[in-house]
């Protein structure tokens, strides 16, 4: 059925309603319309990121200015799911703003509350919730380090690579660098998995339902596995090099 029918379909809902017992006809017939516009948009084909590099060896030079294409900041809308031994731990909504190199501004919100307010630029995390902005403890600031530094390299997967080794198989480009690993699918050059190795421990990262905002592809959705606890990271919206407000990398608010 096509949009244009699905219309169809609605306005003749409106033009035949009756009063009386009429409306109960027309309400389940709004509520089917809009069922059936919800199965259509639902079922509406996936646009796949182009093979453009089909048939094409590059250098590990390459894939990194074809990767970044410029992009100094990215804001991203994410939702946040966090499972401890399988079972689900917190949800948490944030607004992040990621800026070479390594910076990051971290919103968090609860049922569209505020909950948190984070600045980590060059290792140092701030606390921008409210008063005693530098007196979180010792373990908070170690954990919210690494938290950003490993949400970064997700998202800004091609920084830090300029010293790496590259081989090349049938399907991916795989790039190893000091306690990191990628695949690459070496059609499209987005990312397929991540291995980062922290304090000794390793976190697997896997990319999935690439989209596009304007010109730059990226992988909605993340999964990270770290330990006994599993992220799932889904993208709502992003932005590549928004306008920069005076407060965003600020130490103090």
């Amino acid at each position: 059925m096509s949009m244009r029918h699905l219309r169809y379909y609605f306005f003749s809902i409106l033009n035949n309603w009756e009063v009386g017992s009429g409306k109960w006809s027309r309400l389940i017939g709004i509520t089917s319309y809009f069922l059936l516009l919800t199965f259509y948009v639902g079922c509406a084909p996936k646009v796949a990121p182009p093979s453009l590099y089909k048939d094409i060896d590059l250098t590990l030079d390459e894939i990194i200015a074809i990767a970044s294409k410029d992009v100094e900041t990215l804001k991203v809308i994410v939702a946040v799911a966090t499972e401890k031994d399988n079972n689900t731990y917190t949800y948490v909504d944030a607004s992040v703003l990621l800026k070479r190199p390594n910076w990051l501004h971290i919103r968090l919100y609860t049922l569209g509350i505020p909950v948190g307010n984070f600045l980590v630029k060059d290792g140092v995390v701030y606390n921008l919730s409210g008063k005693g902005n530098n007196k979180l403890n010792e373990k908070l600031v170690i954990n919210l380090r690494e938290f950003s530094r490993n949400l970064y390299l997700s998202i800004f997967w091609w920084d830090g690579l300029e010293n790496s080794v590259m081989y090349k198989d049938e399907r991916e480009y795989i790039i190893r660098a000091e306690n990191r690993e990628i695949h690459l699918d070496n059609l499209t050059l987005l990312p397929k998995s991540q291995e980062l190795i922290v304090r000794d421990k390793k976190i697997y990262i896997l990319y999935e339902e690439p989209k596009k905002a304007g010109d730059f592809w990226y992988s909605s959705n993340l999964k990270v596995e770290a330990g006994n606890y599993r992220f799932s990271i889904k993208i709502e919206k992003l932005f590549v090099n928004p306008l920069l407000e005076e407060n965003d990398f600020k130490e103090n608010i």
